[in-house]
C-alpha cells in the first residue's frame, strides 16, 4: 500500500475557510451512498524500535464535503510499505471531523477498507482507493454499507 511513501514529510493543510462570514460549518454528513474524489497528504515517521506511523489526511469536495484521517502503525515490510499492526480512522465533516470513528478492516494493495461507527452506533463502511505520489494522496472514497442499507465488509458488498 505505502511503497511510494519514504521518509517523513510535512503535512500540508488546505487553506482555511473565511471566518464567520462564510456559511456555518456542517456538523452532520449527508446520508450515504457516497462516492467522492479525495486529495490529501501522507506522512511517515519512525517510532521507537522498528515501528513506523503512517498518517493519511484527506478531504473530499463537491457534493460530499468531508475529511478523512487514517493512521497506520506497523513495521516496514522491506518493499517500502508497512505491515500494519494497529490502525485508527475518523471520517466526518470539517466541522465534526470525528463523526465516525473506527479502524482499518482490510488492506488490499492500494485499497483501504474502513469499518466506522458514530456515537449512536450507526455503522458506516468505506472503501478508499488511493494513489500515492510522494507526500500527496489522491483517489476515491466510496461507501459500501450503512446500517439502513445493510451489507457490510463481511457481506461481499
Amino acid at each position: 500500500l505505502l511503497a511510494g511513501s519514504h521518509g517523513a514529510a510535512s503535512v500540508q493543510q488546505a487553506p482555511s475557510s473565511p471566518p464567520a462570514a462564510a456559511a456555518p460549518a456542517m456538523t452532520n454528513l449527508p446520508a450515504p451512498p457516497y462516492r467522492a474524489t479525495l486529495v490529501g497528504t501522507i506522512t511517515q515517521q519512525s517510532l521507537s524500535g522498528s515501528s513506523v506511523r503512517v498518517d493519511i489526511k484527506a478531504a473530499t469536495s463537491g457534493a460530499l464535503v468531508a475529511v478523512l484521517d487514517v493512521v497506520i502503525t506497523g513495521t516496514p515490510d522491506g518493499s517500502g510499505g508497512v505491515a500494519m499492526q494497529q490502525s485508527q480512522a475518523s471520517f466526518g465533516t470539517p466541522g465534526a471531523p470525528t463523526q465516525y470513528q473506527g479502524q482499518i478492516a482490510g488492506l488490499e494493495g492500494s485499497r483501504i477498507l474502513l469499518s466506522l461507527a458514530n456515537q449512536a452506533g450507526s455503522r458506516l463502511d468505506l472503501r478508499v482507493d488511493v494513489v500515492i505520489s510522494g507526500s500527496q494522496v489522491s483517489g476515491e472514497l466510496t461507501s459500501i454499507s450503512d446500517v439502513a442499507g445493510g451489507g457490510g465488509l463481511g457481506d461481499g458488498n
